[in-house]
């Protein structure tokens, strides 16, 4: 028998965070936590002040530790657990084309949030360090505001990005834009990654000589015979 040891990124996960621990600043900046939703490589981890009262509505709602049935079968673009599973099961389908673009995309969203955290710690820790308890209050709730527009708006880009990816990768191609005037059929180009020779091979293993091309369909320098002309498919009437 041999066994497989969990990856540290897989689909079948619910959440996963990362806890920072800041014991030089005030209790309610004391504990940060950096939150992501399903699989963790493509997930963005968001920044959540561990003293905040309410979190952002598309990432909460109840669970089996609240004696509650999430409705798991009901999918929703203002759920972001099933937001980011779009995004990661597009992924899963080309994952060498596409997640490149994913992991840009987290990077690019981690990097900004580093930024607004220092920012935020700044204006929190004048509002907190305050002896009036009332101004304290207000310093809980500014983070808690900033953790809720952080998670909304991260909400609202990734939908943003997956339909941004699903043009892109369509139909097995990677289409970019392109100038109208060098492009007038679509303002776009279109290419695709090649078949591994693996693949080639598999074929002649599988079906013999079914799709061998026949010696009086090879021109004398090794190149196959056009009897017929090739049509791309974005040139085809249905498109104009």
């Amino acid at each position: 028998q041999f066994f497989h040891e969990r990856a540290i990124a897989q689909g079948p996960t619910g959440w996963s965070i990362v806890c920072q621990a800041r014991p030089n600043l005030p209790d309610a900046l004391t504990a940060l936590m950096w939150f992501g939703i399903d699989d963790s490589s493509t997930s963005v981890h968001f920044p959540v002040y561990g003293s905040v009262t309410r979190v952002p509505a598309g990432w909460g709602g109840g669970g089996p530790q609240d004696g509650v049935t999430p409705p798991m079968m009901t999918f929703s673009l203002t759920s972001a657990f099933y937001v980011f599973n779009l995004v990661a099961n597009w992924a899963y389908t080309r994952w060498d084309a596409i997640y490149p673009d994913v992991l840009n995309e987290i990077l690019t969203h981690e990097k900004e949030y580093f930024a607004l955290v220092e920012e935020t710690d700044r204006k929190a820790l004048a509002l907190l360090s305050d002896s009036n308890p009332l101004v304290q209050a207000q310093g809980v709730e500014y983070l808690t505001k900033f953790t809720e527009n952080v998670g909304e708006t991260l909400l609202t880009d990734w939908v943003s990005f997956f339909g941004r990816l699903f043009v892109k990768y369509r139909d097995g191609f990677i289409t970019t834009a392109k100038s109208a005037v060098t492009a007038p059929v679509c303002g776009c180009d279109t290419s695709s990654l090649p078949y591994q020779d693996e693949w080639y091979n598999r074929i002649v293993e599988d079906t013999g000589d079914v799709y061998k091309v026949p010696r009086s369909a090879i021109a004398a320098d090794g190149v196959k015979a056009k009897k017929w002309t090739t049509i791309e498919k974005k040139d085809l009437r249905a498109f104009n």
